[in-house]
């Protein structure tokens, strides 16, 4: 079967989803501002380290929303990133159960 690919223009790298997240350091009502009173206390390595994680999980909540609105435009493509997410929520489903021993017995 031939692969799909969902083509988008605007997609952030991490350094700019960090970016966003520093600019909105001052504003209670978004994700940076939450973020940055989270981590108040904080270590400095740590916030650092976090604010790095942070700024990855933003570029890649705008890609997918990005990707998920183009693949909206063709029953093609959407059939196609439908069954990719499936795909991935098998594998992240079967790599995260808990072991056997560990689960409640019936």
């Amino acid at each position: 079967m031939e692969e799909e690919n969902i083509a988008f223009e605007g997609g952030i790298t991490p350094e700019q989803g960090l970016e966003k997240l520093r600019a909105d350091r001052g504003n209670p009502e978004t994700v940076g501002g939450f973020f940055y009173t989270l981590m108040a206390e904080a270590p400095e390595e740590m916030r650092e380290h976090l604010e790095k994680q942070a700024g990855q999980i933003i570029a890649v909540g705008h890609n997918i929303g990005l990707a998920v609105a183009a693949a909206e435009k063709s029953p093609k493509l959407k059939a196609a990133f439908q069954r990719r997410l499936k795909e991935l929520a098998v594998r992240l489903n079967s790599e995260s159960r808990i072991p056997e021993a560990y689960q409640d017995e019936e």
